[in-house]
């Protein structure tokens, strides 16, 4: 398998392009993404197409990246991360709280019975 730049394919496609065409694919790509994922809920579209749709959004986010990177000089993928470690570490709540429900719940039930 031939190794590749990615980053250097992202770099020259937004020189070649520019900044606008660019946003308007990541758009398109999470839209047909949002589709794709609602037909194959429902049965609509099988694997394949998903996971093709799955891939497209993964070859043009790390171009949203580098256009906020380069258009804001911000450290883009920093904020990212810490944005990320604040929701998950809200999501850990959510399942901490939702496993003391679910727990009080079957406690309960148990009593009743």
């Amino acid at each position: 398998m031939i190794r590749i730049n990615e980053d250097n394919i992202y770099r020259t496609l937004i020189e070649l392009f520019g900044n606008n065409k660019q946003l308007d694919k990541v758009v398109e790509e999470l839209l047909e993404l949002a589709l794709a994922i609602t037909h194959y809920r429902d049965n609509k579209i099988a694997l394949p197409a998903l996971i093709t749709e799955i891939t497209d959004v993964n070859i043009v986010l790390p171009q949203l990246i580098l256009i906020l990177t380069n258009t804001t000089e911000q450290n883009i993928e920093k904020l990212i991360t810490y944005e990320k470690n604040n929701k998950i570490e809200r999501i850990l709540q959510v399942i901490k709280k939702a496993k003391e429900k679910k727990k009080r719940k079957r406690l309960w039930n148990r009593k009743r019975n």
